[in-house]
């Protein structure tokens, strides 16, 4: 059988670990001492993670131990992840495409063991691969089919509990062909943040697989020797046999046992049982199977809404607006006032921010844009009709207020903005910033981890075409955004970085809340975020919009971008410096912004970059029928809102823009009734 090796901890030199121990792999590849066969020379494979985008990959079909070249790049490569695999070719010749690890963006897949009469099933097994990843399958190996099939069953999302579906699809189908005792494993992932391992057979004894025991007992066993007074709390090891016979080092992984390892040297155990699975529908654009949730108890604040399973894909939009005084046109701090005169109907879709001198109204969720800017346009006319007959103020829309300065605001009433001025002190009282927030439904938390990480490197893009904010204080900010860094200076801002699954999601907010750093999920203001209770994702990165049909246009561009990213595997993960390089240029330079193209390693525009989202989009937008709202983003970026107020501010002087403000907030909302 094969051997391999995974490493998760401080970087390391590779052939510390591959050459340069008592019993390394590259030994285990002639003298194996737990597999069937000694030898182990049918090719070998190195995958390890870095600087770079994804995992840099080394296989060639020589043995471990005739590779001098191999043994020169491994005493040059420093990684903190890595995964090497020495081969024993069952069945099929020993060529370089069967070589592991397998490769799929940032992951890694490597299997020792077999598929018992593999070519009987192997048909079956291909078709049920999804067609979009049917074409990678390149080689001959059983090991490439599986990881391939774990892929289309949403490996991604949930390692563990796809790999239990992707074996119980393999028994199923080797029973219904007459084969037993199918599935021979131990398996190992990487998505590069996390390590994951299996152990498990279908009948008879597994393939041996241990895990290192934590570093302070090894020291505290071995205090005199050298290698282990250099390890640190965060590393761990997963190999399919010890690479050092000294007692106490190693534990042995049980049979039917999965294991999870974590940055911090943190070793996860649980039982891995296959559970029945039908296979996956092939549909042009197949989403991965919903998930059997495996671990802890999901908290109660991170249930998905079971109600949008069954209508997913509905939109609606939130709207923070100023309030005015006419006089002035100052902010007016009346939104107890404001909340109490508005009628039922209106009140239901209208709250408190923050500030006293801003009103949220929020549309209903509805099955197209078309539906919830009607919605928004009504909820501007009757705001407009009570602050004007009944309280004699105004509103306009706009990511600041031109003028304001910090000693005309004031926080809000209530509990939770009481909470957010004694946590954020000076920061709650400086002047306010307005935005847009569009929801999106999704039909599970699984979608939404896809759709959150897809829409990264697209908001942006999404924030240089809201940009509506160029003032503050009075004077030009030379932003297009200066909503943007004002809002920055809050906590929990910004884009949010990877999680690769809704089970890391939960691990990265759920001890905010335990400790009650945060009282609840709505104290994450991140540029898009999940909505577990409402099941939607939430792009709020975008500038407040003077007029109706520009917040449309921004919530079809939101409703496209969440469906393509929900309903399949993006590319790999932008780096996160270049993502925030990006929301700081759009913030800046709004649609003249020249923007990091990761892909192509160079800059491009705003605009440039919008139209290929706009043409990836189009397809979708017939489909969820706002595609003369997404037209619209085209008109929008031609005349945005940060050039507007510049244009009038310089004709009309600045002192005059918040009526210009007010006059769009009303017009713009009348036409769009009136049509």
């Amino acid at each position: 059988m094969c051997r391999w090796i995974a490493w998760l901890g401080q970087p390391v030199l590779i052939d510390e670990l591959l050459f340069k121990t008592q019993h390394q792999i590259v030994d285990q590849s002639l003298h194996a001492r737990m597999g069937a066969e000694p030898t182990n020379g049918d090719g070998f494979g190195l995958g390890w993670y870095g600087p770079g985008e994804g995992p840099g990959p080394n296989e060639s079909v020589p043995p471990a131990w005739g590779d001098a070249n191999r043994r020169d790049l491994a005493a040059h490569i420093e990684s903190p992840l890595f995964l090497a695999h020495v081969c024993a070719a069952i069945g099929s010749p020993g060529q370089q495409t069967d070589c592991h690890p397998f490769r799929r963006g940032r992951w890694l897949f490597v299997h020792n063991g077999f598929i018992a009469d593999f070519h009987t099933i192997r048909r079956d097994l291909m078709l049920a691969v999804d067609p979009g990843l049917f074409s990678h399958v390149q080689g001959s190996a059983d090991t490439e089919v599986v990881f391939h099939l774990a892929l289309t069953l949403g490996l991604e999302q949930d390692p563990i509990a796809q790999l239990e579906r992707t074996v119980s699809l393999i028994e199923e189908t080797a029973q219904r062909r007459g084969v037993t005792g199918v599935v021979q494993a131990s398996f190992g992932l990487s998505d590069g943040t996390s390590l994951w391992a299996v152990r498990y057979a279908t009948a008879g004894r597994a393939p041996s697989l241990f895990a290192s025991a934590d570093v302070d007992a090894v020291r505290r066993l071995y205090p005199d020797y050298p290698r282990f007074q250099c390890l640190s709390p965060d590393d761990r090891l997963i190999v399919s046999e010890p690479s050092f016979d000294l007692p106490g080092v190693w534990q042995e992984i049980p049979e039917a046992t999965a294991v999870t390892v974590r940055r911090g040297g943190v070793l996860e155990q649980q039982p891995f049982r296959p559970q029945a699975v039908a296979a996956p529908r092939r549909t042009s654009r197949a989403r991965p199977m919903p998930e059997r949730p495996t671990g802890p108890p999901i908290p109660d604040w991170a249930r998905w809404s079971a109600t949008v399973a069954e209508r997913p894909w509905t939109v609606g939009i939130e709207e923070e607006v100023m309030l005015l005084e006419p006089h002035t046109w100052s902010l007016a701090n009346r939104i107890d006032d404001v909340l109490a005169a508005l009628p039922p109907e209106v009140a239901s879709h209208a709250s408190a921010e923050t500030h006293a001198c801003v009103v949220e109204l929020k549309t209903a969720a509805h099955p197209t844009v078309a539906g919830a800017g009607a919605e928004l346009a009504l909820l501007r006319q009757s705001l407009d009709d009570v602050l004007r007959n009944r309280l004699g103020l105004r509103a306009a829309a706009a990511g600041t207020h031109p003028l304001a300065t910090q000693s005309d605001v004031a926080v809000s009433s209530g509990p939770r903005y009481a909470e957010i001025a004694a946590t954020t002190r000076a920061l709650a009282r400086r002047e306010p910033t307005m935005a847009q927030h569009v929801h999106v439904a999704v039909p599970d938390e699984h979608a939404g981890v896809r759709a959150l990480e897809g829409l990264r490197s697209d908001l942006p893009v999404l924030l240089a075409l809201s940009a509506n904010s160029p003032y503050w204080r009075a004077d030009d900010s030379g932003f297009a955004s200066v909503r943007t860094p004002i809002f920055s200076m809050f906590p929990r801002v910004g884009i949010p970085r990877r999680f690769g699954a809704y089970a890391e999601y939960l691990r990265a907010v759920d001890p905010l809340l335990r400790s009650n750093a945060i009282p609840e999920p709505g104290f994450l203001w991140w540029d898009a975020r999940l909505q577990p209770r409402l099941g939607t994702v939430e792009v709020r990165i975008m500038d407040a919009q003077s007029r109706v049909r520009d917040a449309a246009a921004l919530a079809a561009v939101v409703h496209c971008l969440v469906r393509r990213h929900a309903d399949a595997h993006g590319p790999g993960a932008t780096p996160p410096e270049v993502i925030a390089e990006n929301r700081f240029l759009a913030a800046r330079d709004g649609m003249h912004a020249q923007l990091i193209d990761d892909r192509r390693q160079q800059r491009r525009t705003a605009r440039d970059a919008l139209a290929e989202l706009l043409e990836h989009c189009e397809p979708l937008a017939r489909e969820l029928g706002c595609a003369a709202e997404l037209a619209a983003a085209t008109t929008l970026a031609a005349d945005p809102g940060y050039a507007r107020q510049r244009m009038h501010a310089a004709r009309d002087g600045l002192a005059a823009l918040p009526a210009r403000l007010e006059d769009e907030f009303v017009s713009a909302g009348r036409a769009v009734v009136a049509a």
